[in-house]
């Protein structure tokens, strides 16, 4: 049965609309606020939940067929996997559970990912490259708007006590946050619940805030740059100052031509921020964190504790956590709900999981480097841009859990889906000059050729 012309000219418009409006409304949700606290439930958790469900549900009606960014299948599985392993860990185990919360709460930290990544797989596939790469920069210009604004909210900290509207984005029943604790020791996070969650979006933020300007021929964004180093520098957090930063830096300077005018833009938005940050130094007892750093009584004392906040180095904590697991239950962990705070990505998935889940990880890196290494090796840019999210994952890894953490994770994931996209979609291309689109949910239930101006469907 053949779709008329009409019927196929619509639907190569509804695929980019549909992942236009599914990809933003992700992004948007990982700022919305908490629903019920009691529970734990945020805006996030229905707007992906919801989606998953709906379009998982439509993909299974029969005569349906996708033909998803192979990466992004195999990462969906890689984390169903380490789902379905914790779950049976958790029930048959037999290790002492904190609360019926924590196992909710903990499991959400896998189960999420997955459905964000679902979601992404099912709204990308049969999207033409061209329309990928201007999804990608509505969601890179949409997560810098609404960082600039939770950078505003972080400024307003300075003077006032945000409390009254932070309250709504945060899970605060009858013991004091890590928000209220950052905020006594001058660490400003807008909505964000802690320095560490706040530092990786704000480095996400820096990322996409350059690859809108790459492929942008507006100059308004500019005004957005000091924002975005104002919000990632009040929160004092050494992911953005040493993660983001550095990895956003590199991505600048080597994906574009070098051209002196680019540079002066780009050193005057420094400047602006620069004057920025100074102007506020003065009523920002944060500052402090930074000068540590950097001050030799400490640094002579013991530099990698410093540096990771006492998780490695002398009296570090980390290694000792993993020793404790690889002397109990080295092949499964403990299971969900077993501990509270997890500030090391690879102990997480090692002590919910075990070996098996550490594997399952390292693999989900693996699987994530493999997408930019091949787009590197086919000179496609966001390969680069990929390749440097996947070095934050890695190093960041180590402070915390970059996949897994609240908010942030959401926004990583749906960047590092679309690029993964874009660079499977140029495979495919390479491969095959012309290639069938399959039916998708919202989209009609019959295979068709997909091509017009806009570029080749994937």
């Amino acid at each position: 049965m053949k779709m008329a012309p009409g019927n196929e000219t619509d639907l190569s418009y509804a695929l980019p609309l549909r992942l236009n409006i599914v990809s933003c409304c992700l992004v948007a949700s990982a700022f919305g606020p908490y629903l019920l606290p009691e529970a734990g439930l945020r805006l996030d958790h229905v707007v992906i939940y919801g989606f998953f469900l709906i379009l998982f549900s439509a993909a299974a009606v029969p005569g349906s067929s996708i033909r998803a960014p192979g990466a992004l299948i195999a990462i969906m599985a890689l984390l169903a996997a380490i789902v379905l392993w914790t779950t049976v860990v958790t029930v048959f185990g037999g290790h002492a559970k904190l609360s019926w919360n924590s196992i909710m709460a903990s499991s959400d930290n896998f189960l999420q990912p997955m459905a964000v990544v679902g979601v992404m797989a099912l709204v990308t596939a049969g999207v033409p490259k061209l329309e990928l790469s201007r999804s990608l920069k509505n969601v890179s210009i949409s997560i810098c708007l609404l960082l600039s604004v939770n950078s505003i909210l972080a400024a307003c900290q300075l003077v006032w006590d945000t409390w009254p509207v932070a309250r709504y984005f945060l899970r605060s029943l009858e013991e004091q946050t890590v928000w209220e604790h950052a905020v006594v020791q001058g660490r400003y996070s807008g909505i964000f619940d802690q320095p560490f969650e706040n530092g990786l979006a704000y480095s996400i933020g820096l990322m996409s805030w350059i690859y809108f300007s790459n492929n942008s021929s507006s100059k308004w964004q500019w005004l957005l740059l000091p924002l975005l180093v104002i919000g990632g520098v009040l929160s004092a957090s050494k992911v953005f100052l040493l993660g983001g930063a550095p990895a956003a830096t590199l991505y600048f300077v080597f994906s574009r031509d070098s051209r002196p005018a680019l540079y002066i833009q780009v050193a005057l938005g420094l400047i602006g921020s620069a004057v920025a940050v100074e102007s506020i130094l003065g009523e920002w007892i944060g500052i402090s964190f930074f000068s540590i750093l950097v001050d030799p009584s400490f640094t002579h004392r013991d530099l990698l504790g410093l540096y990771t906040a006492g998780r490695f180095g002398r009296e570090g904590w980390i290694l000792t956590q993993f020793a404790y697991v690889w002397n109990l239950d080295v092949l499964c962990g403990f299971g969900f709900g077993t501990a509270v705070v997890f500030d090391n990505a690879y102990l997480e998935f090692f002590w919910q999981a075990g070996v098996m889940g550490l594997i399952i990880y390292l693999a989900i890196i693996g699987t994530i480097l493999w997408a930019g290494i091949l787009g590197v090796s086919r000179n496609e840019p966001i390969g680069f841009m990929i390749v440097l999210f996947c070095a934050m994952i890695v190093g960041i890894g180590f402070g915390g859990p970059v996949l897994t953490v609240n908010r942030s994770s959401i926004l990583l994931w749906v960047v590092i889906s679309i690029g993964i996209a874009m660079v499977s979609c140029s495979e495919m291309e390479r491969r095959v000059p012309t290639r069938r689109s399959p039916s998708l949910p919202f989209a009609g239930t019959n295979h068709l050729h997909q091509k017009d101006a806009r570029g080749q469907s994937c």
